[in-house]
């Protein structure tokens, strides 16, 4: 599930992190002291914040560049260059594990059911799950979709994003451009999964639905949104 090559020396600008963002993840931590997992960590900007918070904060990415970036940022946090297929061979329990930003579509079906059970095994008793991703629902009947294209003016870049249909998953192509030169130019390929098998499929590995968001204010999910963002327990918890 690798991200986008050559993106992490402007990760923070394409992408920065938003108040309400942190607030979210705080506030299901409660209490100072929380273990924590960030999947898919980037730069490491939320994991830090967290730790600021007084949380003891893991962040995996698959991305070499990405950690590189979050070690020389933020020395007082664990990064680690980890695969999310790799959750088995890290140390649990943890009280909250996230992935944010799409993360969860770069896992293949094939490899979903094998992460979710390591998941779980590291998960504390009261622990959440909790991931955001596009809203599925709604783009699989509008391809191919384009997001708008993301100026940062200041450094003269461009940023495009577009969806389009494939045999198998959805092929996502990244373009970033300087001042009209290509930096980087990337497609993988992404596995989609609306609501329904998502709920489906945490069942079966022993995942209750315990809240669905439309944004990071909380709001209940409404299909058409901004986000869509889930929140999960063990079962029986």
């Amino acid at each position: 599930m690798p991200r986008r090559p050559g993106l992490a020396r402007f990760y923070d600008l394409l992408f920065p992190l938003r108040p309400q963002v942190v607030r979210f993840v705080a506030g299901l931590l409660g209490r100072p002291g929380r273990r924590v997992l960030d999947i898919g960590c980037g730069t490491g900007a939320l994991a830090a914040a967290l730790a600021a918070h007084g949380h003891r904060v893991t962040g995996i990415d698959s991305d070499p560049g990405m950690i590189e970036e979050a070690r020389r940022r933020h020395e007082d946090v664990e990064f680690l260059h980890r695969d999310m297929r790799d959750i088995g061979r890290l140390d649990g329990p943890f009280d909250l594990v996230y992935a944010l930003g799409n993360v969860l579509s770069f896992l293949e079906d094939a490899h979903l059911g094998g992460v979710l059970d390591a998941l779980g095994q590291r998960l504390a008793a009261d622990g959440a799950w909790v991931f955001q991703v596009v809203d599925w629902d709604r783009i699989l009947t509008r391809l191919p979709y384009r997001f708008p294209v993301k100026e940062i003016r200041a450094q003269d870049l461009e940023f495009y994003r577009e969806y389009r249909a494939a045999a198998r998953g959805v092929l996502f192509r990244t373009r970033l451009l300087r001042g009209g030169i290509l930096l980087a130019d990337e497609t993988v390929t992404l596995h989609p999964r609306g609501r329904d098998v998502t709920v489906r499929t945490h069942a079966d590995h022993g995942f209750v639905l315990r809240d669905h968001c439309g944004d990071y204010d909380g709001r209940p999910y409404e299909e058409g949104g901004p986000a869509s963002i889930y929140l999960f327990a063990r079962s029986g918890k």
